[in-house]
């Protein structure tokens, strides 16, 4: 567990000393199960923090990591950390795609952790996205999924 954590903080040590405009986001987010234990119907809640470097006008790219809880009925509840990559393309002024890439740490005895990744769609407003999403982390043979909705704001 230490070297998950000091891994993540050497990921991240870098990029706190860049600055730029309006590139640091964060996001909220909540969401359904629809992996593996869907029988076992549960939510998920969530915060991501990422930090985009525009690569063009119409591409950023960077790193992103967060914390997700999936709360779930009859069974223990699950908690995830994401290092990943992350990336969007500009569809026009309002419109995005892009998606997350990397591994997540599962903090529950067992489990270590798998391929993380997170294909989203989002929406542009003036000081917030809005933000579709499925998270999946597969942990053979295991695979935790969820659709998420989120609320993302431009720090």
């Amino acid at each position: 567990m230490k070297k998950h954590i000091l891994l993540l903080v050497f990921t991240f040590s870098a990029f706190f000393n860049c600055y730029s405009q309006n590139e640091w986001r964060l996001e909220l987010n909540a969401g359904a199960n629809v992996g593996d234990y869907l029988n076992d119907t549960g939510i998920s809640a969530g915060a991501d923090v990422s930090y985009l470097i525009p690569i063009t006008t119409k591409i950023s790219i960077g790193p992103t990591t967060g914390f997700s809880r999936l709360f779930l009925n009859s069974s223990d509840d699950f908690n995830f950390l994401p290092i990943a990559a992350s990336g969007r393309i500009s569809l026009n002024n309002n419109i995005f795609i892009g998606t997350d890439l990397g591994y997540s740490i599962i903090w529950i005895d067992g489990w270590d952790g798998g391929f993380y990744y997170r294909p989203k769609i989002g929406y542009k407003f003036n000081k917030f996205n809005l933000i579709g999403s499925y998270s999946t982390i597969d942990q053979n043979p295991e695979t935790f999924s969820f659709a998420k909705l989120g609320v993302e704001f431009r720090l």
